[in-house]
């Protein structure tokens, strides 16, 4: 039997929360059983999978311009994702790398929301791959070309931009390169030309390399030295040591705790290097970890607006994104306009006083269409544990569980379950994961 404390918390940082018959499921079985389910990306408790879990490319419309998106719809489509994903982990990685490799929509075509949908695509697909594979698959990633004037980075006109972010916020982390390394990185990586696709299966605009506009002179980069290209230049990022632990490091802090416990990013890192970059196995050596489980990670991470919301949505059987988004909207995210290339700022930085009144009054508007009856209620009565437990929470502060009680015996009785349902979601408990 499995502790239900501790699947709760695995459910807490590896998706949006577990609801309550995936709790009920997991606590029969095994605490490994879960991990193995999550890092897997198999269908949780036992069901089955669904096209909004998959990974399939949005580009089989068989149009030469792919299918016409706008930054609404685009967020529209992953939120509903989120919502009704049986593979929340995929999910939530591909919210770690949307964060990690920050991009932002910048109008129709610099990067246009079209560009984006197929960079969320990628994330997906490598969210529990490779890491050296997303990597390499960056240096043609139209997206994140665009922000960071990959196309403009040719001989002679040599745009340092993609270089220093790539190896600044994506791979190395600051003290790990010099600023020769940006310069000569930029040298190998240059070239690439803003192409319309001839395939009418793939995206609309490609970055192609071309062999005119590149720098074919020698470089010397990160110790090695040679006409290197593109190619290279990724393989000898990532034959960096720097490389395994600034990855670990990240997705320590994301999964367990800000302050990075001593001794957990060395086998991280040495998992990482041994696989060959399996992002699966490093988080299922995170998710099995005893520093994972210790008291010092449980509720030590502040949810993004989008956790948040997608969580409370998903454990009142929701499916429509619309709550989701304004939630995450007034609370200080908006999917797809992270403020810069840094992405946005965790934990403390969610928590100004006009993101906290937006998660306020989220939890007010959500006990209201409870109420009225639009969303599905998981519990029957006002059990304050019960209710608790479906939306993720199994380990009450007393604060908190005596404000509830309190509540509960002296509020008018048409008002305790919306009343119920919006506290608990206000609650610090709940804005911690």
């Amino acid at each position: 039997m499995a502790d239900k404390a501790l699947l709760s918390h695995l459910f807490r940082r590896a998706g949006f929360g577990a609801r309550p018959h995936e709790l009920t499921y997991y606590a029969e079985r095994d605490y490994a059983v879960a991990v193995d389910d999550l890092v897997g990306a198999r269908p949780l408790a036992g069901e089955s999978s669904n096209a909004a879990s998959g990974t399939s490319s949005p580009w089989t419309d068989g149009t030469s311009t792919g299918p016409s998106s706008t930054l609404a719809s685009i967020q529209q489509t992953w939120v509903q994702r989120m919502l009704t994903t049986t593979t929340p982990l995929v999910e939530r990685m591909t919210l770690f790398l949307h964060n990690q490799i920050a991009t932002s929509y910048r109008g129709d075509n610099n990067p246009g929301a079209n560009d984006l949908l197929v960079q969320n695509d990628l994330f997906r697909s490598h969210a529990l791959g490779s890491w050296s594979a997303l990597v390499h698959a960056l240096l043609t990633d139209v997206a994140v070309g665009l922000y960071l004037d990959v196309d403009s980075n040719r001989a002679g006109s040599i745009n340092e931009n993609f270089a220093r972010e790539l190896m600044e916020r994506f791979t190395l982390g600051p003290g790990n390169y010099t600023e020769a390394d940006v310069r000569n990185g930029a040298r190998g990586l240059s070239g690439f030309r803003l192409v319309s696709a001839v395939d009418p299966t793939k995206p609309s605009r490609q970055l192609r390399l071309d062999g005119a506009r590149h720098d074919n002179g020698n470089k010397t980069f990160l110790g090695h030295t040679g006409n290197l290209g593109p190619s290279d230049v990724a393989d000898i990022i990532l034959s960096q040591p720097a490389a395994t632990t600034f990855l670990a490091t990240k997705l320590v802090q994301a999964f367990v705790q800000p302050d990075v416990p001593s001794g957990l990013v060395a086998p991280v890192a040495d998992g990482l290097r041994s696989s060959g970059w399996d992002l699966s196995g490093a988080l299922r050596t995170i998710f099995l970890s005893p520093e994972f489980g210790a008291a010092a990670s449980r509720r030590a991470i502040v949810k993004s607006p989008a956790e948040f919301a997608v969580g409370a949505l998903r454990a009142l059987a929701g499916t429509d994104p619309a709550w989701a988004l304004g939630s995450m909207s007034s609370a200080g995210q908006d999917l797809f306009l992270p403020p810069n290339v840094g992405g946005w700022p965790p934990n403390q930085g969610w928590l100004a006083s006009d993101m906290l009144l937006g998660r306020y009054n989220s939890a007010v508007s959500l006990g209201w269409l409870l109420s009225e009856g639009k969303l599905k209620s998981p519990v029957s009565g006002l059990s304050i544990d019960a209710w608790s437990t479906a939306l993720g929470m199994t380990e009450l502060s007393d604060p908190v569980r005596s404000a509830l009680e309190n509540y509960l015996s002296t509020s008018r009785p048409e008002g305790r379950l919306p009343g119920l349902v919006t506290l608990l979601v206000a609650s610090p408990d709940y804005a911690l994961a």
